[in-house]
């Protein structure tokens, strides 16, 4: 993916890291992807420990997009919004 991105060689191009990638950030990024898997009643994700991954992104001073992708069993029309406020708890202690 890096190389294609190189090879287009456009600041219009670039690529979004995902949450297992956040130790690779860097200041330039402006869009990271939030994976939720296996949410439990409570809308906290049980798969990706997003309070260490918020922790990441603080310590990088990242101040950009969290796209929000659902790839769990359950109803998306139930879960992503119980998804959504646990994410947003974490994005509002950064």
């Amino acid at each position: 993916m890096r190389s294609s991105v190189k090879h287009v060689k456009s600041p219009h191009v670039g690529a979004v890291p995902g949450a297992f990638q956040a130790l690779k950030l860097r200041r330039r990024h402006q869009f990271v992807c939030a994976k939720l898997y296996l949410l439990d009643e409570d809308g906290v994700e049980k798969f990706i420990d997003y309070k260490r991954v918020s922790n990441i992104l603080r310590g990088v001073h990242y101040n950009g997009f969290v796209s929000l992708v659902y790839e769990g069993k359950e109803d998306e029309m139930t879960a992503m919004p119980r998804g959504t406020r646990f994410l947003r708890s974490h994005a509002s202690a950064c």
